[in-house]
């Protein structure tokens, strides 16, 4: 499972997962969830990640932020 977290804090209720043999987390049996959507992150909030289960053949793994700045502060 992975974490994205802003500046700490989960932005997820259910944390995303990618299944055994598979390539995408969009398959997965258990759905991510957002804590909103859309999701507001603040300008010059710290994101991280967290890897906090892998499997046992994890390897590789790309995770894509795509959005748009919808107002300068």
């Amino acid at each position: 499972t992975f974490d994205l977290n802003d500046d700490g804090v989960s932005v997820f209720t259910t944390t995303l997962t990618i299944d055994a043999s598979e390539t995408f987390s969009d398959t997965a049996a258990t759905a991510s969830v957002l804590t909103a959507t859309p999701l507001a992150i603040a300008s010059g909030s710290v994101m991280t990640i967290d890897i906090d289960v892998a499997g046992t053949s994890a390897e590789g793994a790309k995770l894509y932020l795509i959005g748009y700045a919808t107002a300068k502060p």
